[in-house]
């Protein structure tokens, strides 16, 4: 497992601690205890965690989730497929704070978490009951990513009118 933390990212919090986002990758040494351990030992600051594809992530990762990681606004839990609608409830629950939650390649999440959770900020996107780019709005609704002026009319003589006969 090999971490990767987004330094330009970081900001002041009001007890002077830095806040980082953090992507871990997967490899053959980590496990869902060493994830969770991990996650107990320094998760209390983050915003930001990406798991995507950590194949480990369990049961005991969304426990440490849910107990010390609570300033978390978004979470991409994508092609993590030993994670459980239980498990899942438990993080978006006791994470009152998160706003997005990435379940891409999730197949074993069903409607029993995505409508039995109490979390009525959070937005879940990846799954099969939510469309494809509802995500890139989530967290910035205000800042548009692209800005398009609009193009001058064609004078006549160079548009042509395709008729379909």
């Amino acid at each position: 497992m090999s971490m990767m933390p987004r330094w330009g990212d970081e900001e002041e919090t009001e007890k002077g601690s830095s806040t980082i986002d953090l992507i871990l990758r997967t490899s053959s040494h980590g496990s869902d205890e060493a994830i969770a351990a991990f996650l107990e030992a320094s998760g209390g600051s983050l915003k930001e965690l990406s798991l995507n594809n950590v194949r480990e992530v369990g049961f005991n990762t969304a426990l440490s989730l849910a107990k010390c990681s609570r300033k978390l606004l978004s979470l991409d839990l994508s092609w993590c497929r030993r994670i459980t609608n239980e498990a899942l409830g438990l993080i978006v629950d006791s994470c009152s704070l998160l706003k997005l939650l990435k379940l891409f390649g999730c197949t074993q999440i069903t409607d029993v978490f995505v409508f039995g959770h109490s979390n009525p900020l959070v937005r879940i996107v990846g799954l099969n009951t939510t469309p494809l780019l509802e995500h890139l709005y989530v967290l910035e609704p205000e800042e548009v990513l692209l800005r398009y002026s609009a193009l001058p009319p064609f004078p006549d003589s160079e548009c042509v009118d395709h008729q379909v006969v």
